[in-house]
């Protein structure tokens, strides 16, 4: 009997021993089971709402430039020629010379809203009969920014006639002797057409360009070589004086 007590208190430790380690699991497993997957939800949740802001905010940013660049594509253009005759803080002068004196600034006859130069060569004007269009002193207008690379200007023309030679020349105001000159030729009678003037292409027995000069004086010629008792006279009408670079 005393030898049956003596190994039941030998065992007694060892079962509860085996309680409180199934306990211990018991614990660390809720703790694993039950803490976790709801930390991790939080985040997650937490993850997709930053990243619904993120997406709404891109969305916004997207929507906001859209809305700019529609906003630029509807504005009006607006015409930014050197020359155009159209600005009411510039004062253009026309000054013609050899039978063209009467050339002035008037209402574009086939577009009322718009002005335009009119230059009337008389029936006994010279053939080199011209016009120099002016916005300063001097007959003077802003310096051209012809470089080596940067030749070509283009000027609007209407003339009674298809063909003929309408020369352009540019000049120092300050020293005739520094100019160049070229020419271009419309394909239409009666009709608005923008020819282009390529001053790297001098016109025939004319000095050829040097682009150390100053260049801030422009002329225009209209059937150039022809006499107005020859034909060349007329009522000719040119616009928007610009580089073509």
């Amino acid at each position: 009997m005393t030898r049956s007590f003596l190994i039941l208190g030998l065992l007694l430790p060892i079962f509860a021993c085996g309680d409180k380690d199934a306990g211990e699991d018991s614990n660390t497993n809720d703790g694993t089971d039950s803490a976790d997957p709801e930390g991790d939800a939080d985040a997650d949740a937490d993850a997709d709402s930053d990243t619904d802001a993120d997406a709404d905010a891109d969305s916004d940013a997207d929507s906001d430039a859209d809305s700019d660049t529609d906003s630029d594509s509807d504005a009006d253009p607006t015409n930014d020629a050197l020359i155009n005759f159209d600005d009411g803080a510039i004062t253009y002068t026309l000054t013609g010379f050899g039978g063209a004196e009467d050339s002035t600034v008037v209402v574009d006859p086939t577009d009322s809203s718009n002005k335009v130069a009119k230059v009337i060569k008389a029936s006994t004007a010279e053939l080199w009969a011209g016009t120099t269009f002016s916005t300063g002193d001097n007959f003077s207008i802003p310096t051209l920014p012809i470089t080596a690379d940067d030749t070509e200007f283009t000027l609007r023309v209407w003339s009674p006639r298809a063909g003929i030679e309408v020369r352009l020349k540019v000049e120092d105001a300050s020293d005739p002797t520094r100019s160049v000159e070229t020419v271009a030729y419309p394909s239409a009678a009666e009709t608005w057409e923008t020819l282009n003037f390529d001053f790297a292409n001098e016109a025939s027995g004319t000095a050829a360009l040097n682009t150390s000069y100053t260049f801030n004086k422009v002329s225009v010629f209209f059937d150039f070589g022809k006499t107005g008792g020859d034909g060349g006279g007329g009522t000719f009408y040119f616009d928007d004086f610009d580089s073509n670079f």
